[in-house]
């Protein structure tokens, strides 16, 4: 036989061995008969549950969420709706396809549809919070429900006993942090409280939160900390397991997740900060969307490892100039650069990202033209990355920065494992560290405060910087203010914040800015204070000039010009006038 022909032969043989029954076919494990129906049978098809429902339910809803509707329309089709609904929401709320049409129920509903539709579903909220389809129910109802007292105690209900669960939990986070947004406070910090352990979630607080001002309440862990100070390392350790299965859930987008870390961090030994910070600090990034998350940071860089730290500077790679400008979160960074002793892995993956332009956005009509340091130091936020490397050794930092930011920017100090003595958690001395950023950035502050001095002197904010950097560049900000002085004219020392600015530079030790209007502007100094504001520069000038000033002044007959403006009635501001007689 060929093979050709054995191979025909074989398929026969193969194709009437599958033809044949099968020993055992035609019943299943059990014994019972299979559930392929005989050749010519009729299929009899099973209807899901509600399927009519659900289905009339959607062609409803379609109908229904058009925008063009008028408020009748709406009216009718959600009555049509919820009585389709009424006594199933909780079935109906568990499909799928279906879950939207509930929502629509609430959205569109009456306040007494709302409650009906909370009354059914309350014993089944934190099930459907878990749910992918039916969580956008549970968020419908606190959007709609919570401001009606009754709703309100009905949904923390819900909520009580379940948060831990619910909060660690990568779909009902959702509901936690929008629910904990959407409640007063008074009802969050209840439901926070089971965080560092169910019973204190159930029993509310026995006394009134204390504050640490006026206007700063403690967090919830710290009451409960507070009520129970014997218990503090059993109340810490229940904390730390919550946070470590969301971490594990990779739950850091979240706002509340932000919060519980940053009060732990707050209340837990330096020593665990330094533990926690090597699980957390690749996800910097998402740490700086809030102002709690920024602080948590903050706690994390100043007790973190060498290591550590700069495995935080290398996620905020490619983001610094957008973190800088954030409302909270560019005090990380100020926190980083701070407390970094390697300085060339700052300079290169931190501040070398600040001289690059800044991106433009897409449509946008104007191209960005001038230094890359300039929106830097015109923005309030970000400014203050250079007036922490600009200010002086000595300087206190109070200046600049707000009690908020001083906590987070103090000496960062953590117990030696054998001395048992507080030791400073970066080797490098503070002044030296400062000074070797201040060296990478010199020249192009420099070039920056010369092509924008005029921009910067009549800001609040840059001016600051400028303020600042005469102390460490004196003769460079000298000269790009008599460029500016150049180009916008004597009307500049008249501009309501340039003056101040020029007042202070001139008064900063060491500016040496009196001596360079003296020897160049001595001439104009009666037009000058043809204003009482330009008078307070000139007679800051005098003041600083010495000699050579009251000089100048005899010279140009400042003082019989001051007396004349005192008695000028067609003068208003006459103070500047005061303070220039006083010195000439």
């Amino acid at each position: 036989m060929s093979d050709k022909a054995a191979k025909k032969e074989g398929g026969a043989k193969r194709s009437a061995s599958d033809a044949a029954p099968k020993k055992g076919a035609g019943k299943s494990a059990k014994g019972s008969s299979s559930a392929s129906p005989a050749a010519g049978a009729s299929i009899t098809y099973t209807p899901k549950p509600h399927e009519e429902l659900v289905t009339e339910a959607l062609k409803i809803w379609n109908d229904l969420r058009k925008k063009n509707n008028d408020k009748a329309t709406v009216r009718t089709l959600n009555d049509s709706l919820f009585a389709l609904l009424e006594g199933k929401f909780v079935a109906v709320s568990k499909k799928h396809d279906a879950s939207r049409v509930v929502q629509a129920c609430v959205q569109f509903g009456t306040p007494e549809q709302r409650v009906a539709v909370l009354k059914e579903l309350k014993d089944n909220l934190a099930d459907l919070a878990k749910q992918q389809y039916s969580h956008f129910i549970v968020l419908k109802l606190f959007k709609y429900c919570s401001q009606e007292e009754k709703s309100r105690a009905t949904l923390v209900k819900a909520l009580k006993g379940n948060v831990v669960s619910l909060a660690c939990h990568s779909v009902a986070a959702r509901v936690v942090e929008f629910a904990l947004g959407e409640l007063p406070s008074r009802d969050s910090a209840q439901l926070k409280r089971e965080f560092f352990g169910k019973q204190y979630g159930i029993f509310p607080a026995t006394s009134p939160s204390p504050t640490r001002s006026a206007s700063t309440p403690l967090t919830p862990l710290e009451t409960v900390l507070g009520e129970n100070p014997d218990k503090k390392e059993a109340i810490l350790e229940t904390t730390r397991g919550v946070l470590e299965k969301m971490i594990e859930k990779k739950l850091f987008p979240f706002e509340f997740v932000h919060e519980l870390l940053a009060s732990y961090l707050s209340a837990a030994p330096a020593s665990e900060v330094r533990t926690f910070a090597s699980s957390i600090v690749d996800s910097s990034l998402l740490l700086l969307s809030t102002r709690a998350g920024s602080r948590a940071l903050c706690m994390l860089v100043s007790m973190a490892t060498a290591k550590d730290r700069k495995r935080v500077i290398k996620t905020l790679k490619g983001y610094t100039r957008s973190t800088l400008m954030h409302r909270d979160a560019y005090v990380a960074v100020l926190r980083v650069v701070q407390v970094t002793d390697d300085t060339v892995s700052t300079q290169k993956m931190v501040l070398n990202e600040l001289l690059k332009p800044p991106e433009v956005p897409a449509g946008a009509d104007a191209v960005f033209t001038g230094h890359p340091l300039f929106p830097i130091a015109s923005d309030a936020n970000a400014s203050k990355l250079l007036l922490l490397l600009l200010s002086g050794s000595t300087e206190p930092l109070s200046i600049h920065f707000d009690p908020w930011e001083l906590a987070l920017l103090g000496e960062a100090k953590i117990e030696d494992e054998e001395t048992g003595e507080l030791v400073a958690t970066s080797k490098k001395n503070p002044d030296t560290r400062k000074a070797e950023l201040r060296q990478y950035l010199r020249g192009d502050i420099i070039k920056m405060i010369d092509a924008h001095a005029a921009e910067l002197v009549q800001s609040k904010v840059g001016g600051k910087v400028l303020v600042e950097a005469a102390s460490q560049f004196p003769d460079e900000v000298g000269a790009a203010l008599l460029k500016a002085v150049e180009q916008e004219g004597l009307g500049l020392f008249d501009h309501p914040v340039a003056h101040r600015i020029m007042k202070k530079i001139i008064q900063t030790e060491g500016s040496g800015f009196a001596a360079k209007l003296l020897e160049e502007r001595a001439g104009d100094l009666k037009e000058i204070m043809g204003t009482s504001n330009g008078a307070f520069v000139v007679a800051a000038t005098i003041e600083a000039g010495g000699d050579e000033g009251k000089a100048a002044a005899k010279k140009s007959g400042l003082k019989k010009e001051a007396q004349a403006k005192i008695k000028d009635s067609k003068v208003e501001k006459k103070a500047g006038y005061e303070a220039l007689l006083k010195v000439v």
